[in-house]
């Protein structure tokens, strides 16, 4: 697999020295577990760069992928620190990484920032199976093929966060002040479980209340399912960032048993959740297919009964589907 690092001039003032090595210890790595599927190197280019979506959405067209969807860097749960895309061909994977994020005069920062580097090249271990297995993935358009996806990208999230905590010791040598070695999560700990209670009313009433925007005419139809979709998935990779981190046992939403968003959550990520703590951290290259239909039915399920209770009940017309909207479950 061949390997280089870029900057596009953003960054310049920064020392990427720590960054770099990260960057190169962890691609050793993943080409080792790549020969061990005996599946063949790719390309991996690394970029650092001060607005991973912007460096990124420019890439998308000379990698076959299609246009990006959303725009900035801000989403539930926080702001884009990395981003990996993979080509139309499976052989190629460009990572965008933000350095500028995390603090230099913080270590705990810094191991942060070394932990988003590994979470990427966790996403290009995935991906480069997942291809060479079963294809690339499919835009989707149906409101039930939607919920689906949701599941599969948030699947890969929790994978690559629980490879970051595996492998980030194999590349850097993890100790607190007085040099005995710790854990991944004894120096980062769990900072999406932490601020998860400041997002949990963008769900509930914030789902709700984006239905009945529509319901009273102050926005169109298409305007209301583009944005409880969007929301949707961000709340979702949020859970998966937060579960993947976690080392208590029960579900993710008994953390929030007294707020009304915990009813959703257990329906559209518990099962998917469940599901991935008892599946192996990549599937072997015959266990991709069932892998797969078995997230995407588990969060079909899930997402369908969450969108449902707010009030939104999808249905074929044709080609194309039709949105039958009502009062859902929830007051506002």
């Amino acid at each position: 697999m061949s390997f280089s690092i870029k900057t596009d001039g953003t960054t310049s003032a920064l020392d990427l020295t720590l960054f770099s090595q990260v960057a190169e210890k962890t691609n050793e790595t993943v080409n080792a577990l790549l020969a061990e599927e005996s599946l063949p190197g790719g390309e991996v280019e690394l970029v650092f760069t001060s607005n991973v979506m912007d460096a990124s959405s420019v890439a998308r067209a000379a990698l076959g992928n299609p246009p990006e969807t959303r725009n900035g860097v801000d989403r539930v749960g926080g702001v884009v620190a990395g981003k990996t895309l993979v080509d139309a061909s499976g052989q190629k994977a460009c990572i965008y990484i933000n350095p500028m994020l995390f603090d230099s005069a913080d270590p705990r920062s810094m191991v942060f920032g070394a932990f988003t580097i590994v979470h990427e090249f966790g996403h290009v271990l995935h991906d480069l199976q997942r291809h060479a297995a079963i294809g690339g993935t499919e835009e989707v358009y149906f409101p039930w093929d939607v919920a689906g996806m949701l599941g599969l990208t948030a699947a890969n999230e929790f994978r690559a966060d629980q490879f970051a905590c595996l492998a980030l010791p194999h590349v850097i040598f993890l100790t607190d002040d007085g040099g005995e070695p710790v854990s991944v999560l004894d120096q980062v700990g769990n900072p999406h479980l932490d601020n998860f209670d400041a997002h949990l009313d963008v769900i509930i009433p914030g789902l709700p209340q984006i239905v009945d925007d529509y319901r009273n005419r102050r926005i169109d139809l298409g305007d209301m399912w583009g944005e409880v979709v969007r929301i949707s998935g961000e709340v979702a990779t949020l859970c998966a960032h937060a579960d993947a981190l976690r080392t208590d046992v029960g579900d993710l939403s008994e953390h929030f048993s007294d707020h009304r968003a915990s009813e959703l959550i257990s329906r559209f990520w518990t099962p998917v959740a469940n599901y991935l703590k008892a599946s192996p951290l990549i599937p072997k290259a015959d266990e991709w297919p069932a892998d797969r239909s078995k997230i995407w039915e588990l969060s079909r399920a899930g997402w369908l009964s969450s969108w449902e209770s707010l009030g939104i009940h999808p249905s074929e017309e044709g080609d194309h589907f039709r949105l039958d909207i009502d009062g859902g479950d929830f007051s506002r």
